[in-house]
């Protein structure tokens, strides 16, 4: 009997070590992916350096068309971008509906790629949602750090169309 409450004991440390651990992995790759992007990501319009496009990345649209609040201020945010004349393109990404896009992530794998890239910060308002989106970022982040280092390929990818290019050719639709 006693025995097995060594046992026990000495589990229940063990896990709590691991548990210690992988709580310590994910805060360090998050701090060294946000400091190794921090200097890429602009939080006014007028400091984003120019550049051939600006991104919008994928977020939710509502069955009627309308546009979430998070979609909503990334275009307005581009927009003021392409007003500005920082960019000459607007580039829109979908989101398969996924929630697995944010500007921290996508500059920290262009910049592994090789891309010259910068984020801008269109949050205009707080969401709903937002401490689900800070763990769902935090999460995220743990992913692209995984998808760089272990090379991870493109899981949706089409034909290569030029960002100079004629952008219908991007429509999903059959005919342009």
């Amino acid at each position: 009997m006693q025995l097995n409450k060594i046992l026990l004991r000495k589990l229940l440390i063990a896990i709590a070590g691991l548990l210690l651990l992988g709580v310590m992995f994910i805060v360090c790759v998050n701090v060294y992916i946000l400091k190794t992007t921090g200097s890429y990501i602009f939080n006014e319009p007028n400091d984003v350096p120019d550049a051939q496009a600006v991104m919008i990345l994928g977020a939710f649209v509502f069955n009627d068309g309308r546009m979430s609040d998070v979609l909503n201020d990334r275009v307005l945010s581009a927009l003021e971008i392409y007003d500005r004349g920082k960019v000459s393109r607007i580039l829109v990404s979908g989101d398969h509906g996924r929630e697995e896009y944010d500007e921290v992530n996508t500059v920290y794998i262009s910049k592994a790629l090789g891309i010259e890239t910068y984020g801008y910060v269109a949050d205009r308002q707080p969401y709903l949602n937002s401490k689900r989106y800070q763990i769902r970022g935090s999460l995220a982040r743990m992913k692209a750090f995984f998808n760089v280092i272990l090379h991870s390929k493109p899981r949706y990818l089409g034909d290569i169309i030029p960002i100079a290019g004629d952008g219908r050719k991007s429509w999903d639709e059959a005919e342009y």
